[in-house]
């Protein structure tokens, strides 16, 4: 029995330690062209979990409430025989998809018994096979599992053929002592702390776990870069020496703040957690990556190359702290333990995970591999980059991400090829406009008017909408979905409170909420009212905010509890 790691800890802490927040479960699929004799394996994973009893690992909370792991040799990993033989062929693509999809929804249970593992088999007509690992990912990052599987299938290959493997495993000691050391280290914690406080203090963090969807319908959607723009930018990235990974990342967290429409936000980006270990610990197998949070700040005036070159110096001083934990980030910043530092991950790798099993274990077409992952965040992105440069979306069909994905992959495309073709232009001027919007807007510019009715005001058109279809959807934001008969109703009532403390028209009402329905209800009421609103973002700073209040004299301020001291301080 031994500590959680940092980095597992974290993953408890912060994601799975309630059962509403959703899990982690990674899944990995290999496809055979042959039967695989059930009773071989056995012996197989058997012989894999006494030299390294990763699959054994059991997680949970002692008698002190606090979280433990052990290897326990009756935690047995499960494996279940579906037999599909008989099934007619048309029908088994259909089956397995839905087979794959209902095994990444089922939980692990973290209590001393029980394995954070299981393996299903799917028997196929045509004598083919598909066999199924899925597994918390607290138990086994990405190298970890290709050192397994590698050890698995040279155990399996020998065995089938009466060999005896050359090769032995024995990483787990590896795995303790290393979770020994790093709950040793008190001395670089406050070192660590300073270092989040002066790169984070400027980002707003505003959402919460509540905001999550913990029954998130995932969707996937696979984006490799064009070959000509690979190649420029890979080109790009040894010129200026600049690592293609960070390229990648900082370009697509540049894309996301403005889709997003924030000035500032923060990403997960996933570390390995091995580049500082002993090389004979470097592949021990267990749970050493860890997810930090990555400021992304433009400046308006600096050139992207300038800004790919800050992210560059970032990234050197974070080697030092990338064992930090969340809790310990959230302390240097007073922050609420409810608050997210971040919603979405980028998960960098040399080479897709699927594209590295392939590489690694394909044999002609006998085997292949595919990967799948689940988990309670909004949008998960995986970066390869070897032997093509690919980004993997995966994204929560009901969060915000739902329709920027439709623009999304083509935008972080063309931003990429702005800063390769233009390093030196100011980011403030980088075009994130598709080839198609431009052409709009230039249509729209080549001598076209609109004829808009005279006193035609915002809510009028919004009421057009409501007559024709007042149950269609209007808004989705967060857990909010409100139709069309909804938002109209919710203006009416802001519009309420409006003539209760304000009469007259023409007059400059303040509106200081963040992106939400009451945003869009608080616009239509003054529309409504025949006053002018006047948009306050909740991530100014209170001495500018106090400077437009000041400069602009609002008859009334529209606002949340969590504003309205701001504005009582003004």
């Amino acid at each position: 029995m031994f500590t959680l790691t940092r980095a597992q800890h974290q993953m408890l802490a912060d994601s799975l330690e309630n059962a509403e927040r959703g899990s982690y479960i990674e899944q990995i699929v290999c496809n055979t062209n042959d039967v695989i004799d059930l009773d071989l394996f056995k012996r197989c994973l058997s012989q894999l979990t006494q030299e390294c009893p990763a699959l054994n690992l059991c997680v949970f909370k002692n008698d002190n409430n606090n979280w433990q792991q052990v290897y326990n040799e009756t935690a047995i990993v499960p494996l279940q025989l579906v037999d599909w033989s008989t099934v007619k062929t048309s029908r088994i693509q259909k089956r397995t998809s839905d087979f794959l999809k209902e095994d990444r929804q089922v939980r692990f249970r973290f209590e001393s018994n029980r394995s954070l593992a299981r393996i299903s088999f799917l028997r196929l007509p045509e004598n083919k096979t598909i066999w199924i690992l899925t597994f918390h990912h607290i138990i086994l990052d990405g190298r970890s599992l290709l050192i397994l599987y590698e050890r698995l299938l040279d155990l399996y290959d020998n065995m089938t053929f009466d060999r005896v493997s050359k090769r032995t495993l024995n990483k787990h000691m590896g795995f303790q002592r290393i979770c020994y050391d790093l709950a040793s280290r008190h001395s670089r914690r406050e070192v660590a702390k300073a270092f989040w406080k002066q790169h984070l203090r400027r980002i707003p963090f505003e959402q919460t776990w509540a905001t999550l969807n913990p029954a998130a319908t995932q969707e996937h959607v696979e984006y490799p870069l064009s070959e000509p723009l690979a190649a420029s930018t890979r080109s790009f990235a040894k010129k200026n020496g600049l690592p293609l990974h960070l390229i990648i990342e900082a370009t697509l967290g540049f894309t996301l703040a403005w889709c997003l429409g924030k000035p500032s936000l923060c990403i997960g980006s996933v570390r390995a957690g091995r580049r500082h270990l002993p090389g004979e610990l470097r592949d021990c197998v267990g749970m050493l990556i860890n997810t930090l949070p990555i400021p992304i700040i433009v400046e308006d005036d600096e050139s992207a190359l300038d800004w790919l070159k800050k992210m560059t110096r970032f990234r050197k001083e974070l080697r030092e702290h990338e064992q930090s934990t969340l809790a310990e980030i959230r302390s240097a910043l007073n922050l609420k333990t409810d608050k997210l530092l971040f919603d979405t991950v980028f998960v960098s790798a040399d080479r897709e995970v699927a594209a590295e099993f392939n590489h690694r274990f394909g044999q002609q077409g006998l085997r292949e591999f595919k990967f799948h992952e689940c988990t309670s965040l909004p949008l998960v992105v995986s970066i390869g980059i070897k032997p093509n440069i690919q980004l993997d979306f995966t994204y929560d069909r009901g969060s915000q991400y739902r329709q920027r994905m439709k623009t999304l992959p083509a935008r972080f495309e063309q931003v990429l090829q702005s800063f390769v073709d233009s390093p030196e232009q100011a980011l403030k001027e980088t075009c994130l406009l598709l080839p198609s919007e431009q052409a709009l807007i230039k249509t729209s510019n080549a001598g076209a008017t609109l004829d808009f009715p005279k006193h035609f005001r915002l809510h009028n058109w919004f009421d057009q909408s409501q007559k024709k279809s007042s149950s269609r959807i209007a808004i989705i934001a967060d857990d909010t979905r409100l139709d069309y008969g909804q938002l109209h109703d919710l203006s009416l009532f802001i519009l309420s409170r409006i003539t209760r403390h304000n009469h007259g028209t023409g007059k400059l009402i303040g509106v200081l909420l963040p992106r939400s329905a009451q945003l869009l209800g608080s616009i239509l009421a003054i529309s409504r009212s025949g006053n002018t609103y006047l948009p306050l973002d909740t991530t100014t700073p209170d001495d500018r905010l106090a400077t437009f209040l000041d400069k602009a004299q609002p008859a009334l301020v529209i606002t949340d509890a969590e504003s309205d001291q701001r504005i009582k301080n003004q």
